[in-house]
């Protein structure tokens, strides 16, 4: 990071924050190094502690799903509402799964609507024989 003022930082606490992305998947983190270098030259100096490292798994903090009808052979729309607790980053897919004894046919084009549908490119595989949206 270039310094843009002309200035002269002495005694001054340097303090910047950026936000990235936490990797996908459960790994260890990384000691990042400060150097300095120009009209001042500082030693590398590593970070007493690893950041970046991705502990946990993202989870589902909310989960809801709603129908319109249980009523026999009747059409029931349902509903699925949820929020995760890390960000989803493309590509990822998405699986409801344990949806038996429905009577709609299997179909890879099963017609998703809703707020969120646009995100699923308006359709999902349906698998009626173990009750599987993805």
């Amino acid at each position: 990071v270039a310094q843009r003022i002309p200035a002269a930082l002495s005694g001054y606490a340097v303090v910047l924050s950026i936000s990235v992305i936490n990797p996908p998947s459960q790994r260890s983190g990384v000691w990042p190094t400060l150097a300095c270098s120009g009209n001042v030259v500082l030693p590398p100096a590593s970070l007493p502690r690893a950041i970046l490292g991705a502990d946990t798994a993202g989870s589902v903090t909310v989960w809801t799903v709603s129908q319109t009808r249980a009523v026999q052979t009747a059409l029931n729309a349902l509903t699925f509402s949820f929020t995760p607790s890390s960000t989803m980053i493309p590509p990822f897919t998405v699986t409801f799964s344990g949806l038996v004894n429905s009577l709609t046919p299997s179909t890879s084009s099963l017609p998703l609507t809703g707020p969120s549908a646009s995100l699923f490119s308006g359709t999902a595989d349906w698998t009626q024989s173990s009750g599987t949206m993805v």
